[in-house]
């Protein structure tokens, strides 16, 4: 929840951080070899995040700890509850003619 709320208010360089006893709450960190450095990175928020997507903070907000049993012991719960489900559904029927107009074979 402390991510959701650093990603709802925002400045002109981007979200703006949440600070925590820590230091700041990254949304990921991405590690080089070969240069041996690290860089954390943040972005926008996916509206259908099974994480931080506004449908799950609230339901968990308003159900707590029977919600988490709920998600624990039926793992669609989350994809129904955000969308992804329908989002799923919506690209697998998109037909796609993937004829080679050259007729080559790879």
């Amino acid at each position: 929840l402390q991510q959701r709320r650093s990603l709802d208010r925002q400045d002109s360089n981007g979200p703006l951080h949440l600070e925590s006893p820590l230091g700041p709450i990254p949304h990921q960190v991405r590690g080089f070899l070969g240069s041996w450095e690290q860089i954390s990175v943040s972005g926008v928020r996916f509206p259908r995040c099974t994480a931080c997507s506004s449908a799950v903070c609230c339901e968990y907000a308003a159900r707590g700890h029977e919600f988490l049993f709920e998600v624990f012991d039926a793992p669609n719960v989350l994809e129904k509850l955000t969308g992804l489900d329908e989002m799923h559904r919506a690209t697998e029927e998109t037909a796609i003619d993937w004829d080679d107009a050259e007729g080559e074979d790879f």
